[in-house]
């Protein structure tokens, strides 16, 4: 019990002269209920931020099915302006507030972020929300194969390169027509088809 209290207070003590900042400074970024208490305490080697299209989403899975890192979901063109945050730890995704994309991504706080796809999948307005002082890896080939393999070789390991196989034939299999190798169908964080990627 000494422990504990002592803990509260030097928390308290940090938090007030600024050396500390409590999870709630940074709720405002957030909108997803606990989400915060969640990710409070994390560190987040990697952010992979892609949008909603077939292969982009098949490969940021694979990369979150293997090495554990959380996903932004941004809107495919034309499509309602939702961005979504994917943990993989099997919540449902949480909505983030577009306006406050850049104090989310600093409240998360990852040591190096990876943007998958070209400015045709992830915008230059996204791209601008990323503050400089972190580390961005760009993945963006027109080959969804060759994007693959460019993760599986930051990762050293084959198993997002396979994983991002069986996610995208996954997602063919539940689409009503076949998706081009280059350009994907948009899906919501659910699954379900909404438009086609031009």
């Amino acid at each position: 019990m000494l422990k504990t209290i002592f803990g509260k207070v030097l928390t308290a003590l940090l938090i007030s002269t600024g050396i500390a900042t409590p999870a709630i400074v940074h709720a405002g970024a957030w909108d997803g209920g606990d989400w915060p208490k969640q990710v409070e305490g994390r560190v987040i080697e990697y952010l992979v931020i892609t949008a909603n299209y077939e292969s982009p989403r098949a490969l940021a899975m694979a990369i979150q099915d293997v090495t554990r890192n959380p996903i932004l979901l941004l809107p495919a063109a034309n499509a309602e302006p939702s961005i979504f945050l994917i943990l993989p730890d099997g919540k449902a995704p949480a909505k983030v507030d577009p306006d406050q994309l850049s104090a989310f991504i600093s409240g998360l706080n990852p040591k190096r972020i990876i943007v998958i796809g070209n400015s045709n999948i992830v915008p230059d307005e996204y791209r601008l929300a990323i503050n400089k002082k972190y580390e961005v890896i760009n993945i963006d080939s027109q080959s969804w194969v060759l994007n693959a393999i460019t993760a599986s070789n930051l990762f050293n390991t084959n198993k997002i390169e396979k994983q991002f196989e069986k996610n995208r034939n996954a997602s063919k299999q539940a689409a009503e027509t076949p998706a081009d190798d280059k350009s994907g169908k948009s899906t919501s964080p659910t699954e379900q088809p909404t438009a086609e990627k031009k």
